[in-house]
């Protein structure tokens, strides 16, 4: 398995597209994490209307994408980790 993190703050915009092309690769043993950052627009929306078994949403108060990185890499359930 390979866990994919994806830091996010305010990327309403973007963050679908981001998304649909991890879970639209060839290989389908995906942990995707999604770390909101305490966005303050739409974004946790838009993750949240996507339904995908392999998606999974964190949410934590706004602490910079380091912190928000940290957060996934201790929820990754994969051998490989890979930061997006």
């Amino acid at each position: 398995m390979i866990s994919v993190v994806i830091p996010l703050y305010n990327k309403e915009k973007t963050i679908r597209q981001s998304i649909k092309s991890v879970l639209s690769q060839s290989y389908w043993d995906i942990d995707l994490i999604v770390v909101d950052d305490g966005s303050t627009d739409n974004s946790v929306s838009v993750v949240e209307s996507i339904d995908d078994g392999r998606l999974r949403l964190i949410k934590q108060e706004n602490a910079g994408p380091s912190a928000a990185r940290n957060t996934g890499l201790r929820s990754a359930h994969g051998e490989w980790i890979v930061f997006l």
